[in-house]
């Protein structure tokens, strides 16, 4: 870590319950959260840092994580990739107060099955706003609606 006097120390992670990334260019600020009770049914993410897009009595939370891709343009087949890349693999995901995270897909059909408790009275709102759900911003507005039911 760099301290505002130009030095720096070495921060142990179980230090750190929370950072933000500031973005000068866009004035945005990224808060990343460690849940210590986060769990879904496989695994234990509690030592996770999970960006926070959404805080409330069920908040949405991003886990944000990059997969490499393997050049591959050998094979008769192939699909003629050069050069090894990034690609992104970020998961949304809906945090409980209990601390269950449950996977949240970019769609309708994921996020009334993720919320399914209320899920009529979600499905009528969000047809309402006409909420697609191709977006992130969608997905924290209809996760804003499900708190407000």
């Amino acid at each position: 870590m760099k301290r505002p006097g130009g030095d720096s120390i070495i921060v142990f992670p179980y230090q750190v319950n929370s950072f933000i990334i500031n973005d000068s260019a866009t004035k945005s600020n990224f808060e990343f959260k460690r849940y210590p009770s986060a769990h879904t049914s496989k695994y234990d993410m509690r030592d996770i840092y999970f960006l926070t897009l959404y805080q409330e009595k069920t908040s949405l939370v991003m886990l944000i994580s990059k997969t490499l891709k393997k050049a591959d343009y050998k094979d008769p087949y192939s699909n003629n990739l050069r050069y090894d890349t990034f690609e992104d693999a970020n998961e949304y995901f809906s945090l409980k107060t209990d601390g269950s995270l449950t996977k949240i897909k970019k769609n309708k059909k994921s996020v009334l099955g993720a919320l399914s408790d209320k899920e009529e009275a979600l499905k009528s709102l969000m047809d309402q706003e006409k909420l697609d759900i191709k977006t992130e911003r969608d997905l924290v507005v209809a996760v804003a609606k499900y708190n407000a039911i």
